[in-house]
């Protein structure tokens, strides 16, 4: 068996620590004298007031808290005590779409909306959609309905690392196996189904009771009710056939997604009749110890274990298995269906059952296993120390460094293309502004970082760069080695972030916010290595854009009508603007540029 080495770590206390920093720096809002009132709509022929949902009003520049209200039985809603600046509006309820006002489909950006000081804006009319039904019925593999399993309805959504198969929403099947997924965007739906009781699908199968015809046509891929002249009872000298159990299937009735039929809603469509069936697999059950570092024992640490599918494009997004390892190392996991998988186990460092302050000693171990209907017993993990990365903090600006309560949380993160399995690891800086980053596994990472001031919301400090050896590992990979701990890391935040701002116009020369401006390097290499120095931006209702903090580069800036969320991240799509592409700017590092964008007009 290959053994591949790829990680899983617990999430540390800074990880914690990084996670509330948002939280603590929630501010009262800044008082003004503008106001904005207005309308919510259902997005239809009828233009029905919709009433009890939540509109909120977000500051475009991030410098005061968002503001949340519901509407009236009449659909109005107002915000009073705005400063001026330039605002997102969006709604939100329960069956409905997320809305963004300015936006001509559900879940795209919206147009940002200039106030200016004392401006009282009326009538402003936001429309939002409703959601998509799919509905159908799910029965067993003898054709008489499932009650308590769980439907998925998923879709394939751009990331930065890739396209994946993503889970948009659930439903559960009733008494008489009926299920309903209401709250759909429009798009293109692959329908999954788990068996009953279980929720964690594909390798994750229901064991049931199951007659010998039903286990060899399970084995052998064979379709058709079983036949009385065909069943009969195993020898009782053979050895205990394989077990089976129900398996998550994709409509119309197959295992592996990408085979899957596709279902295609619009706004507020309901689509009945989407019926299939459980199949039934063949599965295994894996065994083995966890075997701790020399001079370490087990019960001094806090281990967890999973059990996660080797080729997402093939499974539900993120699915994965959680695995009890006892006190002697020992583990187990049943009803696992085929395919290829990494079990990966990690270990903190406990003192008496309490996480150890500080950032813990971390161990490691995984490797991949193949499962083809056959148990794989008497596996041995090795716990290994994990890698440890350490650096300091600059500040690289006009101004002097931030003072006061100064939260500094740093990220490695895998790199795109990186081997399956690799984690993400936080760290915070400490007072002195260094930091440390333990229990990484080999393989390629890229750094990234953040900034609180906590009680300040004037922050003007951000991400800069991350540099190891004068060499960048914020857009190009860092290689970690076994055994070999990685110091000298510096990472940098600017006071003086580079800025692309101008004006966007039609042909006549009026503001164009109906488009999105999107910014990518001429160099495709970057394309997939690089998602920082991609960008998009909707023109505010003035046409005025602004687009900060792109490293130093050259880059091209194109105009569209219309863009999935995250679809600039696809090279393809890419590759489809140049040739509508406006211009290309070159950036120095810092620089303030002014670039106006005309349709039409060069």
């Amino acid at each position: 068996m290959k053994y591949r080495l790829v990680c899983l770590l617990a999430i540390t206390w800074a990880a914690v620590a990084l996670a509330h920093q948002q939280r603590d720096l929630a501010t009262t809002p800044i008082r003004g004298t503008a106001s904005l009132a207005g309308t919510l709509v259902e997005h239809d022929a009828t233009g029905a007031p919709v009433r009890s949902a939540t509109v909120t009003l977000t500051d475009a520049d991030g410098q005061t808290a968002a503001r949340d209200t519901a509407t009236d039985d009449a659909g109005t809603f107002a915000f009073t005590g705005l400063p001026a600046g330039r605002y997102t509006l969006s709604a939100t309820k329960p069956a409905y779409l997320k809305t963004n006002y300015g936006a001509t489909r559900p879940e795209r950006a919206g147009t940002p909306i200039v106030v200016a000081a004392g401006q009282q804006l009326k009538n402003v009319v936001l429309k939002i959609w409703r959601g998509g039904v799919i509905a159908g019925t799910l029965r067993d593999p003898k054709g008489a309905p499932l009650s308590n399993a769980t439907l998925s309805a998923l879709t394939y959504r751009f990331a930065k690392d890739g396209r994946t198969l993503a889970v948009i929403g659930r439903g559960a099947t009733d008494d008489r196996g009926a299920y309903r997924i209401f709250g759909l965007p429009p798009g293109d739906y692959v329908i999954a189904a788990m068996p009953p009781g279980r929720s964690g699908g594909p390798g994750n199968a229901d064991l049931h009771q199951v007659t010998e015809e039903e286990i060899q046509r399970a084995l052998q891929g064979r379709a058709g009710p079983p036949s009385a002249s065909s069943a009969s009872p195993a020898p009782p000298s053979t050895p205990p056939a394989p077990t089976v159990g129900y398996a998550a299937v994709y409509y119309p009735g197959t295992t592996i997604a990408v085979d899957a039929a596709t279902v295609r809603i619009d706004a507020g469509e309901e689509r009945a009749g989407v019926d299939f069936q459980l199949q039934l697999m063949p599965t295994a059950k894996i065994s083995g110890v966890v075997v701790p570092p020399s001079g370490q024992s087990l019960s001094a640490m806090q281990v967890m274990g999973t059990l996660a599918p080797h080729a997402q494009a093939t499974t539900l997004q993120g699915v994965q298995r959680l695995l009890q390892v006892g006190a002697d190392g020992q583990f187990s996991l049943t009803g696992v269906t085929p395919g290829e998988y990494t079990l990966a186990i990690s270990a903190t460092t406990t003192r008496n059952g309490t996480l150890v302050p500080g950032p813990p000693a971390a161990w490691w171990a995984s490797t991949q296993v193949s499962i083809d209907g056959h148990d794989v017993p008497d596996l041995s993990l090795a716990l290994q120390l994990g890698i440890t990365i350490s650096g300091r903090v600059v500040f690289d600006g006009a101004s002097a460094p931030p003072a006061g309560d100064v939260r500094v949380g740093v990220t490695l993160t895998p790199a795109p293309g990186s081997a399956p399995g690799l984690e993400s690891h936080s760290a915070s800086a400490t007072a002195d502004r260094q930091f440390t980053i333990m229990g990484a596994a080999p393989g390629g990472y890229v750094m990234s970082a953040s900034l609180a001031l906590v009680g300040n919301p004037g922050n003007r400090w951000t991400f800069k760069s991350a540099t190891l050896n004068a060499r960048d590992v914020t857009d190009s990979p860092l290689e970690l080695v076994a055994s070999r701990d990685v110091s000298g890391v510096v990472v940098t935040f600017t006071d003086h972030p580079s800025e692309i701002a101008g004006v966007f116009q039609d042909a006549s020369g009026r503001p164009a916010p109906e488009y999105f401006v999107i910014v990518f390097p001429v160099n495709r290499d970057l394309w997939t290595t690089a998602p920082r120095r991609i960008q998009q931006v909707r023109p505010a209702t003035d046409g005025k854009f602004r687009i900060i903090g792109l490293p130093a580069g050259d880059y091209v800036l194109a105009a569209t009508t219309d863009v999935e969320p995250n679809e600039w991240y696809d090279p393809a799509f890419l590759e489809r603007l140049l040739p509508m592409s406006a211009v290309r700017v070159s950036l120095a590092d810092g620089e303030k540029k002014t670039q106006d964008i005309k349709i039409g007009g060069g």
